[in-house]
């Protein structure tokens, strides 16, 4: 009995998507770790706005004070770095639409994150609160964005050349 070597194939998807594809259906998947770290990035700054306060003195003597302020910034350069993930993908996939959520979310946590660092060890401005609030929402808006199917997502319109279209129905209600 003898074996014979078959022709290397394409890996496709579970729909027969080409590799490429599945990237792209990565970059949007990333929509989901930016809204959980979002929301923890927003429960760890209402807890330091409501429960804790910030001592003057040098940025260590901050830091210092407080480890829910130290899981904050963590989680605030998690976001950058994840929006910096989603902007490279999308810029290298061509896909303009994670190119624009990914630059969006980018801007807006960096946005969010130098507002942060002003409000934390410049004395807590409401300017600075405010540009953290404008950025959350940027960040929000950009993985958001990411996770709305596009139309047509998963349709194979190579098949044929003719859309799909809605069966009409016959004349006196009949099948």
């Amino acid at each position: 009995m003898s074996v014979h070597a078959s022709a290397p194939t394409v890996p496709t998807g579970p729909v027969g998507e080409a590799p490429e594809q599945r990237r792209g259906t990565h970059v949007r998947t990333l929509g989901i770790p930016l809204l959980i770290l979002l929301a923890a990035e927003f429960l760890l700054g209402m807890a330091l706005n409501l429960f804790g306060s910030l001592p003057g003195g040098s940025a260590l003597t901050v830091l210092e004070s407080s480890p829910i302020l130290v899981l904050h910034i963590i989680l605030g350069v998690l976001l950058v770095g994840t929006s910096a993930r989603v902007l490279a993908l999308g810029r290298r996939l061509r896909d303009r639409r994670a190119t624009a959520s990914g630059a969006l979310a980018l801007l807006s946590s960096l946005l969010a994150f130098l507002a942060g660092m002003a409000f934390t060890f410049n004395g807590g401005s409401a300017a600075a609160s405010y540009l953290m609030s404008v950025g959350f929402t940027g960040v929000l808006v950009g993985a958001a964005l990411l996770l709305v199917p596009r139309p047509y997502e998963g349709v194979d319109r190579t098949a044929s050349s003719e859309t799909p279209t809605r069966k009409q129905p016959t004349p006196g209600g009949g099948p």
